[in-house]
């Protein structure tokens, strides 16, 4: 795919010297915020030429405490040729389904937090040996601290019920965190098979079937591309595949009348 000549770096510097730095984000309103930010990436990016969304990106990536990889992220997704007709689709069908405008900066914000969260769960299912070894010692210390003392005297420490109870809490917490199949709670059902792609792909599936009212496979195929550069070619048929491996818990049945 073609890629544009000035990198995000460059456009960044180019934003600045038009408009200063990004607003500060107000934690009491971030709504407000997401539009004064849609705002002004759309005024700079019209002045240099930019399409909207690639403007978004390009102003988004000007915020503080960015990861290296988040940064790299958002300039392969301003610099694949397919960003505008994704978003472009995304934004129509999310304003047919609730009559609102979707802000391209919140969006970029949920893709990046998806993202973090199905490289966290991505790494526990990788370092599940280790972590069921520290489950096991930490259940061997609470059983250690709730021994008898042989003669009868009182324990040594003597809030080691309540550090037991504690131990134990711990190491059932990690266990579950490492189960073979497990629900995460805004996540799903993951299996072992469940990477991080697949996770990514679920729940972006997810959100924007919450957003649009449609799965739109062959979109959340293209984010999964740009998101993950060394997975190759995903198609639409992927995308279906992980939202059945990655299920979402079911809404509880109401009793039969």
């Amino acid at each position: 795919m073609a890629k544009n000549s000035k990198s995000i770096d460059d456009q960044i510097a180019e934003f600045k010297e038009l408009f200063g730095p990004p607003p500060v984000p107000s934690i009491e309103s971030k709504e407000a915020y997401f539009a004064a930010e849609d705002y002004f990436a759309t005024m700079a990016g019209s002045l240099k030429g930019i399409p909207p969304f690639k403007a978004a990106l390009i102003a988004y990536a000007q915020r503080p405490r960015l990861t290296t990889a988040e940064g790299a992220h958002l300039q392969r997704w301003a610099e694949d040729d397919r960003a505008e007709e994704v978003w472009q689709a995304i934004e129509r069908a999310a304003q047919e389904n609730n009559k609102l405008l979707l802000s391209a900066a919140c969006f970029i914000c949920q893709i990046l937090a998806i993202k973090r969260v199905a490289r966290a769960m991505d790494h526990l299912r990788k370092d599940r040996v280790r972590i069921r070894k520290h489950a096991e010692e930490m259940e061997r210390k609470a059983k250690f601290l709730l021994m008898p003392d042989p003669l009868g005297m009182p324990p040594i420490f003597p809030r080691s019920g309540e550090l037991a109870r504690l131990l134990r809490d711990a190491a059932a917490a990690f266990r579950g965190a490492v189960a073979p199949t497990q629900y995460v709670p805004g996540v799903g059902k993951t299996s072992r098979e469940s990477d991080a792609p697949a996770i990514f792909m679920s729940q972006v599936g997810h959100y924007l079937k919450e957003t649009t009212g449609q799965w739109l496979d062959n979109q959340v195929a293209v984010l999964t591309e740009i998101a993950f550069e060394d997975l190759g070619l995903v198609d639409a048929e992927q995308t279906q595949r992980a939202r059945r491996n990655v299920r979402r818990r079911s809404a509880a049945r109401k009793p039969a009348a």
